[in-house]
């Protein structure tokens, strides 16, 4: 999948290539069918993710951080043909996670890095054991990353690699 080709005035800062790559790998060998996206912006990032949804045939639960963004988000979504795979929320983040009942397989944190350790504490309780947690920007942002790398870290719950492709993906894995 070639990004660039259904980007729509979209200026925001996207996965590269082998980042989406190693994504879109990871859903399909994971097999995860209950993706959820923190941080979904103008959909660019959530293409991979919905591509991958087309393999699964599962969904993407798309929480927007600004709202504004939706109808470019939706109109990236139809232009690759992803957009049965993907259902944007834009309400208040908190209300959103709290009213989820079924448990996510993935995470995928893409959203403002200081708000990282924040979204994670809210949603990690909805991460089946056995799911992963992918968060994007950990070498490019590691400064501003910080306290979410020492948090995951210490939890004795989780198992974490570092991922050096593109802006740096920590991989986790929920026990």
């Amino acid at each position: 999948m070639n990004t660039n080709e259904t980007a729509i005035n979209s200026k925001e800062i996207h996965l590269s290539q082998s980042a989406g790559n190693f994504i879109y790998l990871m859903i399909k060998a994971s097999r995860a069918r209950r993706i959820l996206q923190i941080g979904t912006y103008g959909g660019i990032n959530t293409l991979w993710l919905g591509s991958a949804m087309s393999y699964t045939q599962g969904m993407v639960v798309a929480l927007q951080c600004d709202p504004s963004k939706n109808e470019i988000a939706k109109l990236n979504f139809k232009n690759a043909n992803v957009h049965k795979y993907i259902q944007i929320i834009d309400r208040d983040l908190e209300l959103a996670v709290k009213g989820f009942r079924n448990p996510f397989d993935l995470m995928f944190i893409d959203a403002p890095v200081e708000d990282y350790l924040n979204f994670f504490q809210l949603a990690f309780p909805k991460i089946r054991s056995g799911g992963l947690i992918i968060a994007d920007r950990a070498v490019s942002h590691y400064e501003k990353l910080e306290p979410y790398l020492n948090y995951i870290t210490h939890l004795k719950t989780l198992e974490n690699v570092l991922v050096p492709i593109g802006k740096g993906l920590i991989l986790s894995y929920k026990l």
